[in-house]
């Protein structure tokens, strides 16, 4: 196997969410600890949207988005919300003659952020931008496209088992790197197929010596 390019998730990734899942207790009027652990538990019976409808019934999603845009409570991102590990990473993976993707299930205001953020890497892409969002064959085939590299020599780092380790490996035949943070990344969902992950890391600056392995 030879690495040429390794592509980044964003969510828990490059990006710490905690402020995002903050700001749905502060919406709902849950205390912060009753939220994280009702979330935890959901994860893990695999019905990670159920924690919406237990605070609130009828739980309509994109009405609530919608209501927090007039409200001007919508979650968006800052420097401060960036793994201090994300940007030290993905210089030094450039610096070692890789190629560096980032693509994530994010909309396209969130593409730009990342651009802002990391004006070294070599590609920048959301499923807002694309139309297709993991955990579609299509999503991983755009990457495999935009670098003109065979699967095989791209390695996506992620946190997700599902959406990132499984379908990365299964749906889109490239190796794979979980970096164990996150809600997701410490919380196995049964719902969703998984596989163990080529390499695990708790940092991503520990993603260059992963490579060896993967090599």
């Amino acid at each position: 196997m030879s690495v040429e390019a390794i592509c980044f998730d964003v969510g828990e990734t490059l990006i710490n969410e905690e402020r995002v899942w903050q700001m749905w207790a502060q919406w709902l009027g849950v205390p912060e600890h009753i939220f994280f652990a009702a979330f935890g538990a959901a994860i893990s019976q695999g019905k990670p949207l159920d924690v919406f409808n237990r605070f609130k019934p009828n739980f309509d999603l994109d009405a609530e988005l919608e209501a927090r845009r007039e409200a001007g409570k919508l979650w968006v991102p800052q420097a401060s919300d960036l793994y201090p590990d994300a940007q030290p990473a993905v210089r030094l993976l450039g610096r070692i003659g890789l190629k560096v993707f980032i693509a994530g299930n994010q909309d396209a205001d969130m593409g730009m952020f990342l651009r802002q953020s990391f004006p070294t890497a070599d590609h920048v892409r959301t499923s807002g931008e694309w139309g297709v969002s993991k955990p579609s064959a299509e999503f991983f085939a755009r990457i495999s496209d935009e670098l003109d590299m065979a699967p095989r020599n791209i390695v996506y780092v992620g946190d997700q088992p599902g959406y990132d380790v499984y379908a990365a490996q299964e749906r889109g035949g490239m190796p794979t790197i979980q970096v164990l943070r996150g809600l997701w990344g410490l919380t196995l969902d049964p719902a969703v197929p998984t596989l163990l992950p080529h390499v695990a890391v708790s940092s991503l600056l520990e993603v260059p010596d992963a490579i060896s392995h993967l090599g």
